[in-house]
Formats: structure tokens, sequence, C-alpha cells
């Protein structure tokens, strides 16, 4: 499991290409950017097997009724992913066996309530080291780049066809995000961050 922050209008960059006599014409205009910029968080989990459970997607608070500075290191939607997503996703697959939940080491994921959790359901909880995600997280090393880059295509198709008359927002974000997460997140491609982590089939050669 790992997180991907979405800014709701920003683009990936990208490069386009146009003819010389456009060009010169005028008529090449800059790539338009909208002007929100909420951030969107998506709890993304994917299994050796291929296969990917439903997503968690965070949407940013409007009353802020969560700010105790005590509170600081509990995620209380993170908790209700473990409870309501990844356990309920992963209990029938598993059957009586343990399962294996591996995180990296935000301070999110590791407290008492969320440990006690995990040890109360059958969850082995295992984070990575500091600064390593890069190369053994399989999110992180072939799934959330393409999913970007699908994600900021519907985005700039949206932008096109709307004409900038028509602004990004919170309701518009699922129906753009759904369709990239789905061309991503194919089985080939989750088989194939497991195998170049390492991890599924394990060989740690594929990182060193």
């Amino acid at each position: 499991m790992d997180e991907k922050g979405f800014l709701i209008g920003m683009l990936k960059k990208s490069r386009r290409i146009y003819s010389k006599a456009a060009f010169e014409s005028g008529r090449v205009k800059g790539i338009a950017q909208d002007g929100n910029r909420e951030w969107i968080t998506v709890l993304a989990t994917i299994c050796a097997d291929g296969t990917a459970i439903p997503p968690g997607i965070i949407y940013p608070s409007e009353s802020g009724a969560i700010q105790d500075t005590w509170l600081e290191g509990y995620r209380p939607e993170e908790q209700e992913w473990l409870e309501t997503v990844f356990d309920r996703s992963t209990k029938t697959k598993a059957g009586r066996a343990w399962r294996l939940l591996i995180v990296d080491g935000h301070g999110s994921h590791i407290n008492m309530p969320f440990l006690e959790y995990c040890i109360s359901n059958k969850i082995i909880l295992a984070n990575y080291p500091p600064h390593s995600t890069h190369r053994l997280q399989p999110l992180d090393v072939s799934l959330f780049s393409p999913l970007a880059t699908y994600y900021s295509q519907n985005l700039d198709d949206f932008l096109s066809r709307s004409q900038g008359i028509s602004n990004i927002a919170k309701r518009n974000f699922f129906e753009l995000f759904w369709p990239a997460y789905q061309k991503a997140f194919t089985e080939k491609n989750i088989l194939g961050s497991f195998k170049k982590s390492g991890i599924s089939p394990y060989n740690p050669s594929e990182v060193l």
C-alpha cells in the first residue's frame, strides 16, 4: 500500500509537437492549466497475484474538524481504510492465513490503533527502510508514473473540450481518475512491478 497525491487541476509536464506553419500563424497556445490546486490523496494497494483492491480516495476536508495536535501521527481515514477496504477485500482470499501488508515508514502507519488492529486480524505489517521505496515499493517502481500520465491526459482532454469555461472541481476528479487507474493498474503491470522490485518472485538481484 502507498499513497499518491493529485493536484486536481494540475497537468503533468508534457510536450506537444506542432508544424512550423501552425507555429508561425500564431495559432499555437500553451497548455491551459486549471486554477484548482486542491490535493486529493489516493491510497492504492496491489497484490502479488496481479490483482488490486479498491483504492481509497481522501478528499480535502472543508470543515477542518480534525486539527487537534494530540492526533498528530494518527490519521482516522487510514484506519478506516485498513478496516473497511484492506481487511474486507483480502480476508476471503486469505482464508484463515495471515496477510502481509507492506507500507512505507510514514508515521500514520506506525501508531498503536493501526498496529493493534493488524495484530488482532491476522495482518502482518512490514514497512520499508527510509529512502528506499523508489526501488523497493512496486507502486513507486512501475505504477504511479503511468497513473499520473493517464490522469494528466484525461485532464488535458477535459480542459481542451471545456475551453476554460468549465473549471475543475472535486466532483470531476473521479471521472478523470478512474479510467486512468483502470488503464495503469492492469494485471500485467502489477505482476511486472512486483518482479521489478524483487518481491515476487523473490529476487534481490533485481534491486541490487
